[in-house]
């Protein structure tokens, strides 16, 4: 009977098992918006990490958080229009994807400046109740908002949120409503840092998403699970902070039982499994050095994280010693890490930047002068005003000068000037660094490089970079870059990169040259200028190059081939324009010059380029032509437009004689009129001739002539028609 009993007790597990499951099982599909905004307007300090933040959660979610690549809408270092825009963006895609899955999700997330009443954008507001409005209108079973801005915990309490227990209950996936986090208080700042290279909260709640929350090991990380975390590391990151302590929010309005599921670790691309044994706080960096996740993990139970494949620099901090190691993943492979792969590595000396305390710091000592051959690394701090070195040297801090050849390192601190053969190294700087070999700049500063090799900025720049070989940035930079090599900004610039190689950055507010190629990650408020090809997503501003691409163009693109997914804000001028929203038509007419021409018709809202051919039948020998022209087309009223149009060529008799010179063109003043699917062409032109092959009386047959001849050298110019079709 107790058999019985135990098969009946299996077989009703089982199916409550299935109950749970099958639901949880059903089509969910979950659309993803990113949006950040760097500037919050002429009172408010520039963000440097609200768009990598932004890139940052957008990468996730497309990894692990189940967002398909055509689910995400992106709108970074946006402005008001642009969020306004990517909203209905969003709600178009939503309207469009009912019933197309049996549970749909938004995830709305901003990071970037805020205050007590909405979203700072530049010199703009979006005000919370906009927001919530926005995203109420959403028809969608879930929306979660993240904002990671400062009194953002203002939007929690528009409608009367406060703090309550977390709602996970079960495994259950049945809940409906709506989710809001927020990275702080309503009174409080959300701060950044470069050591991380972002914001505190949205760099520990990615941490947490990709597999350090997930406190019950059971591969997935759920929206409490991930508030969770990320609140707790917040807080305790930020209580010594300038600052002060950072408390993040949240409002859960959620009916039903159980949790959001936000990231999935099984569906990592690889992952990495911290062993039970390790300890303490663990920091993974790719081989770019970015930190990618930080988490302090117990020692006894092992820890997931899910990945992208690639090398990663991991360090462990048990409390007492450092220790490292690297390891590689490679997709669809897990892999282990345990203490057979990390050695232990001395505490470098190190000045506090305000984010720890520094009681336990070694104490630096002031010293006017520091002199020696090969020196060895100092075993207490130094503060030098003035280092002459040989083939070496070092110093903690240095407020003023170092000479020498060989190598000048500064750990921390640098206010002065560097001169150096070959080398220097700084942790930070404010002045200068000069140096026939290269220079290395480990953190942020307003700091001039100039080397005959190349110069390194892992941090910010604020002056400039100028070298012969050439020009690295891992953060903002805000000056110039020159060199005859290339440049490279992983950040925004604000001013201007220079090369004869390449140019590459995130936002630009200034400009780019170069004689190969330039390319921006983010918008170009400026120019960039090429004899290769220009890239941006977005052009405020002007390109010129052989070949211009953008996806939004709300500027000009000069050159051979222009390419904008988008091009209803901008104009382009070129040989092929292929503009989103354009002008792209087939043409086909006659007139006095050739009785039979057809030609294409490529431009953006009103500027585009005509490539025709024609012929004159019945002309012996056999007349034809080959032309391009530019014109611009303004609508007038209804369906008639009016264009302008000035276009040249070669003609030819009989073959395609290169010797000499034949030219034809015109100037001509055209009404369209848009008829269904069609578009009826005609007007009057202003032709001309120009050869030195001899006169052709028989082109002209139209009104009153002006004549010029110089013996086989002859000008005609007559007024003419045109009467032709558009498709």
């Amino acid at each position: 009977m107790s058999c019985l009993a135990h098969r009946l007790t299996r077989i009703l597990i089982l199916l409550a098992a299935a109950g749970l499951v099958l639901p949880a099982t059903a089509a969910t599909r979950r659309f993803a918006l990113i949006t950040a905004a760097n500037d919050g307007g002429p009172d408010r300090t520039r963000l440097r990490f609200a768009r990598s933040d932004a890139e940052a959660v957008s990468d996730l979610l497309s990894e692990l958080g189940g967002v398909a690549g055509a689910d995400r809408i992106l709108a970074l270092n946006t402005d008001r229009e642009g969020l306004e825009q990517a909203l209905v963006t969003a709600r178009e895609r939503l309207q469009a994807a009912a019933g197309s899955a049996d549970r749909i999700e938004l995830i709305f997330y901003y990071s970037g400046h805020s205050d007590e009443e909405g979203l700072l954008l530049g010199k703009e507001r979006y005000g919370y109740r906009e927001l919530r409005k926005a995203l109420e209108a959403m028809k969608t079973d879930v929306r979660i908002a993240v904002l990671d801005s400062c009194a953002s915990g203002a939007l929690t309490r528009a409608k009367g949120g406060v703090a309550r227990a977390p709602f996970l209950v079960d495994d259950s996936r049945q809940v409906k409503g709506q989710a809001i986090l927020t990275s702080s208080s309503a009174d409080e700042a959300s701060q950044e840092s470069d050591r991380i290279g972002g914001s505190f909260f949205t760099h520990y709640l990615v941490s947490g998403l990709r597999g350090a929350a997930d406190s019950d090991a059971d591969q997935t990380v759920t929206l409490a699970e991930a508030y969770q975390f990320a609140f707790r590391e917040t807080l305790a990151r930020t209580e010594r902070t300038q600052g002060g302590a950072q408390h993040p929010n949240y409002d859960f309005q959620l009916s039903g039982t159980g949790d959001v599921v936000m990231t999935d670790l099984r569906q990592a691309s690889s992952t990495l499994v911290i062993a039970a044994e390790l300890g303490g706080r663990v920091y993974l960096r790719d081989t770019a050095g970015h930190l990618v996740a930080e988490l302090k993990k117990p020692a006894g139970s092992p820890v997931v994280l899910g990945l992208q494949p690639g090398t990663y620099e991991i360090t462990l901090d048990d409390g007492q010693q450092l220790s490292a190691g690297r390891i590689t993943l490679e997709s669809g492979t897990p892999a282990g890490l345990g203490p057979e792969g990390l050695r232990i590595i001395p505490r470098e000396v190190a000045v506090a930047r305000g984010e720890f305390p520094p009681a336990d710091l070694a104490r630096i000592e002031d010293r006017f002068f520091g002199f020696g051959l090969l020196p060895l690394p100092p075993q207490h701090a130094y503060r030098h005003s003035l280092q002459l070195h040989l083939l070496g040297a070092r110093s903690t801090a240095l407020d003023g000068l170092a000479l020498g050849f060989g190598l000048s390192l500064v750990d921390e601190e640098m206010q002065g000037l560097q001169l150096s053969l070959v080398g220097n190294s700084a942790g930070r700087g404010s002045g200068a660094q000069i140096a026939v070999g290269g220079n290395r700049l480990a953190g942020s500063s307003r700091m001039l490089q100039v080397a005959a090799g190349g110069n390194i900025a892992r941090g910010h720049l604020r002056w400039g970079q100028l070298a012969a070989g050439f020009n690295i940035v891992g953060g903002d930079t805000s000056g110039v870059q020159l060199s005859a090599g290339f440049n490279i900004t992983s950040g925004d610039l604000k001013g201007l990169q220079a090369t004869a190689g390449f140019n590459v950055a995130g936002e630009v507010r200034g400009g780019q040259l170069a004689a190969g190629f330039n390319v921006a990650h983010g918008p170009v408020h400026g120019a960039q200028l090429s004899a290769g090809f220009n890239i941006t997503p977005e052009l405020k501003g002007t390109q010129l190059s052989v070949l211009n691409v953008t996806t939004k163009l709300e500027g000009w693109q000069i050159g051979v081939v222009n390419v904008a997914v988008d091009g209803s804000e901008g104009e382009a001028i070129g040989v092929l324009n292929f503009i989103g929203g354009g002008i792209h038509r087939f043409r086909l007419w006659g007139d006095d010059l050739h009785g039979l021409n057809a030609g294409l018709k490529l431009g953006s809202r009103h500027v585009y380029s005509l490539i025709s051919m024609g012929m004159a039948p019945g002309s012996s020998p056999l007349r034809f032509t080959a032309q391009f022209g530019l014109g611009v087309e303004q609508k007038l009223i209804g369906p008639l437009s009016l264009n302008l149009e000035l276009t040249g060529g070669s003609e030819h008799f009989g073959t395609w004689n290169m010797a000499g010179y034949s030219l034809v063109g015109r100037f001509s003043a055209l009404a369209v009129v848009k008829l269904w699917k069609v578009r009826v062409v005609g007007g009057v032109g202003l032709n001309g001739f120009f050869s030195d092959q001899g006169d052709r009386a028989d082109l002209a047959w139209l009104g009153p002539q002006f004549t010029y001849t110089s013996g086989r050298h002859t000008g005609r110019i007559w007024p003419g028609l045109v009467l032709g079709l558009e498709l």
